[in-house]
């Protein structure tokens, strides 16, 4: 509405309301990435929330009441042949400006420990939301510090954060990993014992950690993002589920280099806080030595333990 305005009374009130996303786009940028991320710590912190809330609030104040005190902007003008106003800027605008740096930046370092971190489809997701969240970052300091303008004659951070918005909503529903595992406790997961494989609510695997992978043959990074029902088609209790609102226990037996291994494959539904299924959560733990004790001990109670054949208590049974 700014660019369609011609008098300078009219571009002056859209300045200041353009403020209004401009100061809260770099909390909500930070607060996708701590979710995004699954930052604990961040997240238990309620006092955080106070400090991010209340600085964009104050700046958008002062943008509004500007004309009172000139100490956001002071001084305004229009040029001819330029579509956005001027301005000289005043002492709050340089503090709301290294916040908003501050914020952006941080939300990018968060964002770019995650894709280190992360494996498979969540790698590639996380690349996305990392390289939305420099876009903006990028084009406000190619203009402060280096003078180039890669919009002619306007905003260019504006610009940047439409198409970080773009590059977060393919994130999130091109991969649709935020539906079931909004991050994989990396560390965790790989220390388990217990295998486990996560899929969404079209079958796909989303998460695969290594127990699982040493189990079923599978590669941690290339089999993530594919059909379970390929992935594992000899295990068809795997992918073989019609009910999908309750958990399932079944016994499998897999013969890994010759010998023959038991596990209890529990299978438990992921349902969101709107009763929806999103998808599985497989947890695959090896009963081997159990099973292999409970094979001996029935041998031994129906067969002579020095002949090896029949004794009479296997013709009672």
């Amino acid at each position: 509405m700014g660019l369609m305005s011609v008098d300078l009374a009219s571009k002056y009130f859209w300045l200041r309301a353009k403020y209004i996303g401009s100061a809260t786009a770099p909390v909500l940028n930070l607060l996708f990435a701590i979710r995004f991320t699954n930052n604990q710590n961040l997240q238990k912190r309620k006092s955080l929330n106070y400090c991010l809330i209340f600085p964009p609030i104050f700046f958008i104040l002062f943008a509004f009441s500007n004309p009172l005190h000139k100490l956001f902007w002071t001084n305004v003008w229009i040029e001819p042949g330029f579509p956005e106003e001027f301005a000289s800027h005043g002492i709050v605008f340089y503090i709301y400006f290294v916040y908003s740096y501050l914020l952006v930046i941080w939300a990018a370092i968060l964002n770019f420990i995650f894709f280190v971190q992360s494996k498979g489809l969540f790698k590639r997701q996380a690349l996305v939301v990392f390289l939305g969240s420099v876009l903006p970052l990028f084009a406000s300091m190619s203009f402060a510090f280096f003078g180039l303008d890669l919009v002619p004659k306007l905003d260019e951070t504006i610009f940047a954060f439409l198409f970080s918005g773009i590059l977060f909503s393919i994130a999130i529903f091109r991969y649709q990993t935020l539906q079931v595992l909004p991050v994989a406790h990396q560390l965790i997961l790989d220390r388990l014992q217990e295998g486990i494989i996560v899929t969404n609510r079209y079958g796909h695997i989303v998460q695969i950690n290594p127990s699982a992978a040493r189990v079923f043959g599978l590669n941690t990074k290339v089999d993530v993002g594919k059909e379970i029902s390929k992935v594992l088609a000899d295990w068809p209790a795997l992918h073989n589920r019609t009910n999908i609102q309750a958990e399932s226990e079944t016994e499998i037996s897999i013969n890994i280099g010759g010998h023959q291994n038991f596990y209890i494959l529990t299978q438990t539904p992921i349902i969101d806080n709107r009763n929806n299924f999103v998808g599985f959560v497989n947890l695959i733990k090896d009963i081997s030595a159990r099973k292999l004790s409970e094979i001996k001990l029935k041998h031994l109670a129906t067969h002579d333990p020095l002949t090896g054949i029949y004794d009479r208590r296997h013709f009672y049974e």
